[in-house]
């Protein structure tokens, strides 16, 4: 007989409340879902981020990288220095560390990513301009 206990690690979706995402992080109405965040020796956070439409997240970094899965709606991401590229459902996209970003709604769409991220650390840096 196993001695694991079945029930953990599940992480129950009426156990974690939504929360607004801050100000100093988003621009817009954007609300987030932790999903799941690993206790050490684990090393992997995932959250369900709602963007309204036109809401983004300001540039950031992530040091060990973040992956991105698109669930509803069509969204944007752009890496600096290179073009905006649309996102849509069923899309992945694999950020590379310290490589600066943002990514958010289409203006006149909502979107639902899946963001998966090393440690749960973000270097967050200034608004996007457009």
């Amino acid at each position: 007989m196993s001695s694991l206990d079945p029930t953990r690690n599940i992480f129950r979706a009426d156990a974690t409340p939504s929360f607004k995402g801050p100000a100093d992080r988003f621009t817009g109405d954007v609300t987030i879902n932790r999903l799941a965040s690993a206790t050490p020796p684990g090393f992997l956070a995932a959250v369900r981020v709602l963007f309204a439409p036109n809401a983004r997240t300001v540039w950031h970094s992530h040091p060990k990288g973040q992956i991105l899965h698109c669930i509803v709606g069509v969204g944007e991401f752009q890496r600096e220095g290179e073009e905006i590229i649309k996102l849509f459902p069923g899309d992945t996209v694999l950020i590379e560390p310290d490589v600066k970003h943002w990514h958010g709604a289409a203006p006149d769409q909502a979107f639902i990513h899946i963001a998966i991220n090393a440690d749960d650390e973000a270097i967050w840096m200034e608004p996007v301009v457009r």
